[in-house]
């Protein structure tokens, strides 16, 4: 990514940077946090989803073995729902540099299992987040097996 901002970086009429962050990672956060202290207006993620069986397969420990695709396919849910935590951690993070209402999250998000999305639900009302839909995103994917759509997720109004 890098690379590929340093690349367009003087076609573009704003700045861009790029850096790393891993959903979670207080040193990543924190060093981000220190370096936009007044926030952004977006923060943009695009269909964030990792396969177990690349993690697995791309671990020294893991390598050269083979899986069987059941089992497998059994672990993937288990660790994207791990992850829903600290992507919404992280975000809210961010989120929180600006004052409430001025920063909004949009997630391309793709429905590949009915408890990852029951888990994306469940953690944005347990941090007391907005999220909803952006009417018009809704596409059915991969001939049909997945749907993808947009959700805009901001931190609510405090109630109090």
């Amino acid at each position: 990514m890098k690379k590929n901002v340093e690349l367009q970086g003087d076609t573009l009429q704003s700045k861009v940077d790029c850096e790393e962050l891993d959903w979670g990672n207080e040193v990543h956060v924190g060093h981000i946090k220190e370096t936009y202290p007044d926030g952004f207006d977006l923060i943009l993620g695009a269909d964030i989803y990792i396969l177990f069986r690349e993690i697995l397969q791309s671990d020294s420990a893991y390598a050269g073995r083979s899986f069987p695709t059941s089992f497998l396919n059994q672990l993937v849910p288990r660790y994207h729902q791990s992850a829903v935590k600290p992507l919404f951690a992280t975000v809210k993070a961010l989120m929180e540099l600006r004052p409430v209402g001025s920063c909004k999250f949009i997630l391309g998000y793709v429905s590949r299992f009915k408890s990852n999305d029951i888990a994306v639900n469940a953690e944005v009302q347990r941090l007391k987040m907005d999220i909803c839909e952006a009417p018009g995103t809704r596409k059915s994917l991969a001939g049909g097996a997945h749907e993808g759509w947009v959700y805009e997720i901001s931190i609510k109004p405090d109630q109090s």
